[in-house]
């Protein structure tokens, strides 16, 4: 399921029909896993969530942006990832993000980001990213909850450090002046 179809091709008796629903074949068997492996958490609880992360993002090898939707009860009912080929960067355009939470209508997100580089500690660009993501939830009625960062050598959660406030608190008091 892994052979590319040109590969396929070279075996006796497949053609482009037949590596092309192999092709798809595999894809929708990886999608199907790929679910299916992920239980998520039933409610999000800021310090049992990073238990979750940490199960889940420890054979992070490259740059992972994963967001996870909350219910208005608290419970985790979805995670849409964004991924890149990119080692050290994930970029999503905030239109994606609003569309997103529109389609869902969500109250709360998690973000969830791994850093390959070992580093747990939020970058200045980690910080402006997250309070950028704070003004567009504010806008759209919904709850920034919280953004980890996975690394090999731990977890930072802005929501658990008070950062996550303090960003906040730092937008607003500039809106207001």
């Amino acid at each position: 399921f892994a052979a590319k179809p040109e590969q396929l091709c070279k075996v006796e008796g497949v053609g482009k029909s037949v590596a092309s629903y192999l092709q798809c074949l595999s894809l929708a068997i990886q999608a199907y896993v790929d679910k299916k492996i992920v239980a998520l958490p039933k409610k999000f609880e800021p310090q049992s969530f990073l238990t979750f992360v940490k199960n889940q993002y420890e054979s992070a090898t490259k740059e992972i942006l994963d967001m996870y939707f909350i219910d208005g009860e608290g419970a985790v009912y979805k995670r849409v990832g964004y991924t890149t080929q990119s080692l050290y960067s994930v970029i999503v355009e905030p239109d994606e993000l609003v569309s997103t939470f529109l389609k869902e209508k969500t109250s709360g997100i998690v973000l969830v980001h791994t850093h390959p580089s070992g580093n747990m500690q939020p970058s200045a660009m980690d910080d402006k990213t997250t309070q950028n993501i704070q003004k567009l939830c504010y806008h759209n009625g919904v709850l920034l909850c919280d953004h980890v960062i996975y690394s090999s050598r731990g977890m930072y959660s802005y929501y658990l450090s008070g950062k996550l406030h303090e960003l906040l608190w730092d937008w607003q008091k500039r809106e207001l002046a």
